[in-house]
Order: C-alpha cells, then sequence, then structure tokens
C-alpha cells in the first residue's frame, strides 16, 4: 500500500473463519458463507403515505472461496411487494462484495404503520467457481446447487406532508442505487411555457400544448461537505417561522409568499416556496468531480421523472382535472382520470442516465402523474458548503447553460491546493523518478477539475459566494482568490465574507435566522432570481467564452459545446459573439469538433449565419435540436455527425454498468479485488465476466502475455476503430507487436528493445467489430507477467490514503501509459511513456 500523505499511517485487519470445519479445497456451500450487511442509509421514504421510488440495495458479501451465488429471488413477510430490480440472476463470485437492488410496492389496500418495518429474505443458489470450462460460462437458465437464504430487517421513515423533506433513491448511471434528499416547493409552480428558458428543451411545448394549466418549477440544488448526510443538507435549509415572519412584516406581497404552504404550529420554513431543493449525495471521496459529479446530473434526471409522482398533486393539478379524481388520483385508479390528467413522459434532457434506469426508479408513477410540481431541471440555482461549495463552483462552470445563479459558500477550488487527499505529485515516493515532462501528462488528466480554470464560463451567470472571517477549514484565500479571477475576466459577483464566523453557523444575524446558507441575504438572492424576468443572453454586440479541459464533463454557454480537441485535455478555448441579428462568430483553440443548440436564451443562434474561425456558413435549426460542425484536415469547418467516437478516459469506464473480465481465469481473484475497490470506494459493484461471456459495453480487462490468442482478438477486434478515428500511440504498437498482430501504422513505429512491463489502456468498446452503439469504454490492463499485472493493479486501484480514497481509474490517469519492470518499487516514477488518444480530423 502506497501511502501518499504526511498523516501517520495506521493498518488493522480482521480475520474471521467462515469454515472452521471445511477447508477450502472440500469447501461445501454453506448459509454462513452468504452474508448480508443491514440496509445502510440509502432507504426511500413514504410522503403521506405514498412510496414515490422503493429502491433499497442490499449488500451481500459472498464469503465462499470455491462458490459463486447467483441470487434468484427476494420476498417479504408483510404485503408489500418486494422484487428483484435485475431482471437476470445476479452472480456473486467468491469473496466479492455485491450491492444488489430491490424494489420495494405498497398496494392501495397495505395497512401502512410509521415506521414501515418488513423483514427481507433473501436467497440464492451456490455453484462451483470458476464455471465449466466447456463453455466458459454460467448456466443462466438451469438453477444448480445448493439453495441458501438469509433475512435482514428493513425500516422506512414516514414523512407526513409533501412539505417535509425526504429521501427518494433512483438508479445512477453505473447501475447503483444512490439517493437523494427533496423538498418540494410549498406553492404551484409558475406556467410552463417558458420553463426550460436556457435550453429550450421540447418537453415545455408539448406539455404546455397538451395541459394548459401545467406548472413547472426551478431546482435549487445543494451540496453536502464532508460528512454531512442528504438530509440533514436539505434540511438546513430552514429559517425559525417567528422570523421569517417578522421579516416579511413590511415586505410586498411576493414576498409574503415564502409563509405560503406553512403550517399553523410549524416552528420552522423549510425549503422555497415555488422552487424544488435536492440534495444528493454519494458515498466516498469524489469531491463531486468524477463519481459525485455525474451522480448528482443523474439525481437531477430522476428529481425531473420524480417531481410527477400523483403524491405531489394539489389544488392546481385538479383545477384541470375533474373533481371526482381527486380521491382516485391517489390510488391510480381511475381511468376517467388517467384520460383526464396523464402527462406523458418526456426524457430528460442532459441523458446521462440510460431510460432501462429511469424506467427501473419509476414504475411506481404510473399512468397518473402530476403537472402541478413539474422539477425543471435546466432552471438551476446551484449552492453548496464546504465540500459542497467546491461542488458548487465545479457544477456551475461545467454546466453555465442550466444555471440560473451560483451561490457557493465556504468552497475549495481544487482538492490537491486543499489538502493532501489528491496531491500525489508532492508525496509520493515515485515522484524522485519520474520525468517531469510525463508527470505533466499524469496532471492534465485531472486539471479539469479545476474551477479557476474554467471561471470564465460564469459571465452572465448571478453569483453570490461567502466565506467567514474565522474559518479555520477553508480559508478565506480560496473566496478571495476567485473573486479576483472573476474581476480580471470581467464577471460580477458578490462576495461576502461575515465578520468573526467559521466554518459553519446556524446564526447570522437572529436566533435561527437561516445560518451559513439560507439567512435572509442568502433568501434575497434566491428571491431575486427566482422572480426574474427571462431575457436573451447573447445580445448583439454581447460576447462570451467557453472553456473546456474534458470534453465528457463540460457542458455548453450560449449552447455552444465542445465535442473533441486537437489535443486531448489541453485547454481548449471558443470565443462566442454576436455581431448583429443571426449572426454569430465562433472563434476557437484547440477544437476537432463542436455542437451548436440553438436556445430560446439566445434566438439569435437559431437562424442566419454563423462564423467559425473566419469560415461563414449559413445555419438553419430548431430550439434544442444540436447541429455539430468539425473541422478538416484541410483545416476548413463543415458540418458532421454530432457524436463521432465515444470517451476513452479511464473514468468513462465506470460511467455506466461495467464487467471486469480477466482473459486468464487464474486472475479471477484479483478481478474480485478490484470489484471490492469499487464497493469500498464508491458503492458501486461490477459484474465478473469469464473469457467466454459475451462482451459488455463497459469493461476492465485483465490480461498477460500468455493471453496472447485471446489478446490477439481483442486487439484485431478494435483495430478498425483506431485506424479510423486516432492517431495511434506507443502503448496500441506495443499490443500489437505483443499479441503478433498486424498494423501498417504501427510499421512506421520504431519498436522498443525491452517492452513495456506493464500496460494501461483505454478504448472506445467493441462489439462483434463495431463501435458499441451504447459509447462504452473498455480498459485493458495488461503485464507481461502476473507480477507485472499485479504491480499495475497494485499503483492505480490500491488506495492511497485510506479512508479518503478516490474510485478506481476516477482521475489521475491519463488514456493510456507504459511503464518497466520496476513499477512495483518505484510507483509511477517506473512510468515510461504515458498520453492521451488523439482524434483524427476528417478528411
Amino acid at each position: 500500500m502506497r501511502v501518499r500523505a504526511r498523516a501517520q499511517a495506521q493498518v488493522s485487519c480482521r480475520i474471521r473463519n467462515v469454515f472452521p470445519n471445511n477447508p477450502p479445497e472440500r469447501e461445501e456451500p454453506a448459509s454462513s458463507g452468504m452474508q448480508i450487511h443491514v440496509p445502510d442509509d440509502r432507504r426511500p421514504s413514504l410522503v403521506d403515505g405514498a412510496l414515490p421510488t422503493g429502491l433499497v440495495p442490499i449488500h451481500v458479501s459472498n464469503l465462499h472461496a470455491q462458490h459463486a451465488l447467483r441470487i434468484t429471488a427476494v420476498s417479504s413477510d408483510s404485503s408489500a411487494r418486494v422484487e428483484l430490480v435485475s431482471a437476470t440472476p445476479i452472480l456473486i463470485a467468491p469473496g466479492q462484495h455485491a450491492l444488489v437492488p430491490i424494489r420495494v410496492q405498497l398496494s392501495t389496500a397495505f395497512r401502512l404503520s410509521c415506521p414501515l418495518v418488513i423483514t427481507l429474505t433473501l436467497t440464492a443458489q451456490a455453484q462451483r467457481w470458476p464455471p465449466e470450462e466447456a463453455t466458459g460460462e454460467f448456466d443462466h437458465q438451469a438453477p444448480k446447487g445448493m439453495v441458501l437464504s438469509q433475512a435482514t430487517p428493513l425500516q422506512l421513515e414516514c414523512r407526513r406532508s409533501v412539505n417535509q423533506a425526504f429521501d427518494f433513491t433512483f438508479l445512477d448511471a453505473d447501475g447503483a442505487v444512490q439517493l437523494a434528499s427533496a423538498l418540494a416547493p410549498r406553492s404551484p409552480c409558475p406556467s410552463a411555457p417558458e420553463a426550460s428558458w436556457s435550453r429550450g428543451a421540447s418537453w415545455t411545448t408539448d406539455l404546455q400544448a397538451t395541459l394548459p394549466n401545467a406548472r413547472a418549477c426551478p431546482v435549487i440544488i445543494s451540496f453536502h461537505g464532508t460528512g454531512v448526510s442528504a438530509r440533514r443538507q436539505a434540511e438546513s435549509y430552514k429559517v425559525s417561522s417567528a422570523v421569517l415572519a417578522a421579516e416579511l412584516a413590511q415586505e410586498d406581497e411576493k414576498r409574503r409568499a415564502w409563509l405560503s404552504g406553512v403550517q399553523k404550529g410549524d416552528d420552522w420554513v423549510f425549503g422555497s416556496p415555488n422552487a424544488w431543493l435536492i440534495a444528493p449525495t454519494r458515498h466516498g471521496a469524489h469531491n463531486w468531480e468524477g463519481p459525485g459529479y455525474r451522480t448528482a446530473l443523474a439525481a437531477l434526471e430522476h428529481l425531473h421523472w420524480l417531481s410527477r409522482h400523483p403524491v405531489f398533486c394539489s389544488s392546481a393539478q385538479q383545477q384541470s382535472c375533474p373533481h371526482e379524481c381527486a380521491a382516485s388520483l391517489r390510488q391510480q385508479s381511475s381511468s376517467a382520470c388517467q384520460r383526464a390528467c396523464s402527462v406523458p413522459f418526456r426524457p430528460p434532457v442532459s441523458g446521462s442516465v440510460s431510460d432501462a434506469l429511469l424506467n427501473a426508479t419509476h414504475q411506481q408513477v404510473g399512468e397518473v402523474q402530476c403537472h402541478a410540481r413539474l422539477a425543471d431541471i435546466d432552471r438551476l440555482i446551484v449552492t453548496g458548503h464546504s465540500m459542497g461549495g467546491h461542488g458548487a463552483w465545479h457544477f456551475g462552470t461545467h454546466q453555465p447553460d442550466r444555471l440560473l445563479a451560483l451561490a457557493p459558500a465556504s468552497g475549495w477550488l481544487s482538492k490537491e491546493h486543499y489538502g493532501d487527499s489528491n496531491a500525489w505529485l508532492h508525496f509520493d515516493i515515485g515522484r524522485a523518478s519520474l520525468d517531469p515532462l510525463l508527470a505533466a501528462v499524469f496532471e492534465a488528466s485531472f486539471r479539469h477539475n479545476d474551477v479557476d480554470k474554467h471561471a470564465s464560463n460564469l459571465k452572465g451567470i448571478p453569483i453570490y459566494h461567502r466565506v467567514g472571517t474565522a474559518d479555520r477549514t477553508v480559508h478565506p484565500f480560496f473566496h478571495r482568490r476567485l473573486q479576483r479571477i472573476l474581476q480580471e475576466q470581467g464577471i460580477s459577483a458578490h462576495a461576502d465574507e461575515l465578520h468573526n464566523k467559521e466554518h459553519w453557523w446556524w446564526d447570522s444575524q437572529k436566533t435561527n435566522d437561516g445560518g451559513a446558507v439560507f439567512d435572509q441575504t442568502f433568501r434575497d438572492f434566491f428571491d431575486q432570481v427566482l422572480n426574474a424576468q427571462p431575457e436573451s443572453q447573447c445580445k448583439s454586440g454581447q460576447k462570451a467564452r467557453l472553456v473546456v479541459y474534458d470534453v465528457a464533463t463540460t457542458g455548453s454557454k450560449w449552447g455552444v459545446r465542445v465535442l473533441a480537441q486537437r489535443m486531448a485535455h489541453g485547454k481548449s478555448l471558443v470565443e462566442i459573439g454576436v455581431e448583429g441579428p443571426g449572426a454569430v462568430v465562433l472563434s476557437t483553440h484547440n477544437v476537432l469538433r463542436l455542437s451548436l443548440t440553438p436556445l430560446r436564451a439566445c434566438p439569435e443562434l437559431l437562424q442566419g449565419t454563423i462564423r467559425i474561425d473566419d469560415q461563414l456558413m449559413a445555419v438553419t435549426g430548431s430550439f434544442g435540436q444540436p447541429l455539430a460542425f468539425c473541422l478538416c484536415a484541410n483545416h476548413s469547418w463543415s458540418r458532421c455527425d454530432a457524436f463521432g467516437v465515444p470517451a476513452t478516459h479511464p473514468h468513462a469506464v465506470a460511467d455506466q454498468p461495467f464487467a471486469i473480465r480477466p482473459l486468464n481465469p487464474e486472475h479471477l481473484p484479483w478481478a474480485v479485488f478490484i470489484n471490492n475497490q469499487f464497493m469500498q470506494t464508491s458503492d458501486v459493484a461490477a459484474s465478473i465476466a469469464t473469457s467466454a461471456e459475451r462482451w459488455q459495453a463497459h469493461e476492465i480487462v485483465l490480461a498477460t502475455a500468455d493471453n496472447s490468442a485471446a489478446l490477439r482478438s481483442w486487439v484485431e477486434a478494435h483495430q478498425p476503430v483506431v485506424t479510423e478515428h486516432f492517431a495511434v500511440n506507443e502503448a496500441w504498437c506495443q499490443l500489437v507487436w505483443l499479441s503478433n498482430a498486424s498494423d501498417t501504422a504501427c510499421a512506421n513505429q520504431s519498436q522498443r528493445a525491452s517492452p513495456a512491463a506493464s500496460i494501461l489502456l483505454t478504448m472506445p468498446a467493441v462489439t462483434s467489430g463495431q463501435v458499441s452503439s451504447e459509447l462504452g469504454t473498455q480498459l485493458l490492463l495488461f503485464g507481461m507477467d502476473d507480477a507485472s499485472l499485479e504491480a499495475l493493479i497494485a499503483n492505480t486501484v490500491v488506495p492511497t490514503i485510506p479512508p479518503m480514497a478516490r474510485s478506481p481509474f476516477s482521475n489521475m490517469l491519463p488514456d493510456w501509459f507504459m511503464a518497466s519492470a520496476q513499477l512495483a518499487s518505484e510507483g509511477l516514477g517506473a512510468v515510461r511513456a504515458a498520453g492521451f488518444w488523439q482524434e483524427k480530423p476528417i478528411e
């Protein structure tokens, strides 16, 4: 374990003999070999007697050494219906930790007691591991082996009304069950015609045509700090009802709307009267980058669907529905009400979560849907505190077109400058041997998370940020530095320093006045933003800049998005200017492919002309429909495919449900080890694939030189993709030579006298010889022998600063690198070459 920090490391181990009278070589399956852990905090709330989402992850450990567990069924001791989310049995390899997603559903006849406590029983069948060599596959149809079962209690809390914070669970883009806490708007939302003003999403237009009384609310998304739960974060947006009433006594009618929905006798007022509030969460030291950032995007998409659940119906709902539907609406049982009140689903705009995962999460919404409190996830007020302050800065600078406003508190700019938990270049002893030019390549792989590098993306967005002058956790230096950078960029932002306040406080001016994140200053800022009339951002004479370091994580500015770079992970810059009605000018640096999405906020982009690097082209489009432009080999711009090839960065392998495939069955324990590291650091589990199973879109592949035949097949399957889309690199050519494959592009490369001992390489997923339509990524970990592969895994997977360990491959890694046989002793100092895939321009 290579510890990279100044802190003293302490390691403890616990060893338990699971089968005292049953040696592993003669192991027989036993009930003690399946361990179910008590369900964690990812449990949904019942809201006013309904269960908007019923997903629960069950953590199962397979303690057998020779048998796999195939989870086949789940049952309960009550009339609540429980079922496995996965349509196919879940296979858990020996030694593997896995999360089994289940769904809990309540029937209309269910007698509710609060809290709801049910006992779940999980059933599994044990079968010999590894599978039969004849096929290399497990028989998923015919159950074999001993049947095991184990019970665990599950308790779900009750929330008495929609005015209380509640938790909902959802399937993240990677297939893991995650949680967010939310507060619904206390009042009906404003009308929907211009609801998605920022990006011109079509669903609001269709919604208005279908239901004239439909309503759509903006969303306040709040990122929590280290050690703070999603519920605690959501409920920190509260103010004493007495304090609020005193503040609003002399205010106009619009400001007094803050008291709407508050019941007599309520001591506290939570959330906003006319906006959703959501606080996502995810386990791990992600700093709201990488997996945390993607979970926040997914939580917003699920909130968009969740807000249609009948439990959020209000008087505004019933105005557009027959009065007699009110009771049956809650029971989802009246066909007449369904015809009058149903709203067709529209897929969320950002598209990071697959339709299958969205449908699996929101089956309980049914045909009857609400349209009084729809969440408009493209009109966001982004806020957060501490680590969440950094998360707010990061989200805002990477998704500028989705922002109404930005309001971070006490946040840092980058983890590398704040603490030791990501500063491997400073504390790894391999630095003594690492070539500084190669160190720059590794550093480039995570600089896209730096807030200050993307500050210019915030132009035109209302910003309020604050810190306490006595903050000893996050020094005011970060707050002041970013304010100076914003000023230099010509960006207006209000920076506030509260005298003698430390990192957190509940009382700013008065007792229980909202404190660090919800005092009157914050609430006035939110109110001003939410009541502002939308106006065109890109007026004639206006200019904006879009800075991008990673195309996979950065969205658009004024509808312009960078899709591919000439030099991957370098700085890409697009200067955007509007010279007049229908005349847009783009000046680019390090851009190979970009898209232009006409927005309602920027109608000038819809039609007329566009000039890209002094090349004039006609543009005709419709709101929300992207137009793509590519830089050709002759340095001219032309219309092209908007998507091109998938992302090839290592972190992309775990963006969707993924598998780990050892080409050698003897490496199955290493596959299990990598899976368990994902579980410990990010609460996501992979499937373990055998060499004969069907290839999936996202996979981590383990190989050594002994697997030459399988390695050659893998190389030859990817070869057409490399030839057509990329310039070859040293790692690719080494694999071509080692596998005895042929590649004319590599023939011009000089083969090294001594091949690399270890290679890490990412590739677009290939199934049946074609680039996967699922935009997948495969990550190859290759060693010349077992020792080299083990050293590669130790330096890319093993936590370096536990417990603040990031999810494997989530940052600090380029697309490929090659290392010598000294990788085990020198760490990254043994790296001899590293880089990123460079996409070819079209001919």
